[in-house]
């Protein structure tokens, strides 16, 4: 009896911190914070962090350099690209030519070898070898772009059938739920901007108070109607959060539509 007792408790146990783990990954929100700015370059930055910020994702942009940071329960990783300076390749370049320059020159060089001679002392060169290959690449840059198109037009047929209005607009109404929570809950911008045509500035400041991320937000843009060149300048910050719960319940809505189910099935096929 006294087994049969601790089964049961290790069972309810592992029960209950599944069922916690699973309240935690549903429930809790997914944060983020994204920054921008628009100067003589684009820069911009943004953290992701969710469960405590045991995940955690960052990025950030400036100029030509992008860095991505991950961390996982602790553990980081970093990947990023840096384009780089026209002072470290002139310089690359200056190092090379003294290195060429002081390095005397040979008369033979030892991984040169001479080309065959046919029977009338003349060079034979590989040239009808090249053209082949050439073609080959052409048939098969061809053949992909050929398949793309036609994956293009079947998807953009199966969109526009009428029996697939149902589906279309199922798969619609759940994006249309997902960005309604995506949506920051918090927005700062300072923007100035000129399109070079007064008028056209004028028209561009008209339709964008229309929108209610105008007025509803602490968001200023300023138009510039003395300039008569196109330029924009400001910085963007934007905060919100999202629960993976509203994934989930859009996910299965989805699975269990059968109209969806034809569609994927046509795709598929």
């Amino acid at each position: 009896m006294s087994i049969l007792l601790i089964i049961l408790k290790i069972t309810g146990i592992l029960l209950l911190v599944i069922f916690v783990l699973a309240a935690l990954i549903l429930f809790h929100p997914v944060f983020y914070r994204v920054r921008g700015e628009v100067q003589e370059e684009i820069s911009a930055e943004g953290h992701f962090w969710w469960l405590f910020h045991l995940i955690r994702i960052g990025f950030q942009k400036e100029g030509g350099n992008m860095r991505i940071r991950i961390r996982i329960f602790g553990i980081p990783k970093e990947f990023g690209t840096q384009r780089p300076n026209v002072q470290e390749k002139e310089s690359a370049f200056e190092e090379e030519a003294c290195r060429s320059e002081s390095e005397p020159e040979t008369a033979e060089k030892p991984d040169a070898k001479e080309p065959d001679l046919t029977v009338s002392g003349e060079p034979e060169y590989e040239f009808q070898e090249r053209k082949p290959a050439s073609k080959r690449k052409h048939k098969k840059k061809r053949e992909a772009k050929d398949g793309f198109k036609s994956k293009f037009a079947q998807i953009k047929t199966e969109l526009t059938d009428s029996g697939n209005h149902q589906a279309i607009s199922h798969l619609w109404r759940e994006f249309c739920y997902l960005i309604s929570h995506l949506k920051p809950k918090r927005i700062e911008a300072e923007i100035v901007f000129s399109t070079g045509d007064p008028s056209m500035t004028g028209t561009v400041t008209g339709a964008l108070s229309l929108f209610p991320v105008i007025y509803r937000y602490d968001a200023h843009i300023y138009p510039d109607f003395a300039s008569e060149k196109f330029y924009i300048k400001g910085s963007l910050l934007a905060k919100g959060h999202v629960t993976m719960f509203r994934f989930f319940v859009s996910m299965i809505r989805l699975i269990c539509d059968r109209n969806i189910k034809r569609l994927l099935y046509k795709f598929r096929k």
